[in-house]
């Protein structure tokens, strides 16, 4: 909580992590349909990662990138969410 209410807060140092050992080799465990809805500006999560996340997983497709979101896709584009989600579930 700050002086002019609740906000948003994270370690700065989080997009400096590499991934877990491992990451990749669990990825290609995952053996159904994904679709990875990706925030176009998340400063956690950036394109390529995206992408390589994606190639890991066996039945994933390409990201579908959310324009003009950042990383809270719910928060930043929620209207653009639900329109992305229902596009991928029909």
């Amino acid at each position: 909580r700050d002086t002019e209410g609740w906000t948003w807060r994270f370690d700065p140092a989080l997009r400096d992590l590499a991934p877990p050992e491992g990451d990749a080799r669990m990825l290609e465990r995952i053996r159904v349909p994904v679709d990875y809805v990706h925030a176009q500006r998340s400063s956690i999560v950036s394109a390529e990662r995206a992408a390589a996340i994606c190639a890991a997983i066996p039945k994933a497709r390409a990201p579908v990138t959310l324009a003009d979101a950042n990383h809270h896709l719910m928060l930043d584009q929620p209207l653009a969410l639900v329109e992305t989600l229902r596009r991928l579930l029909t």
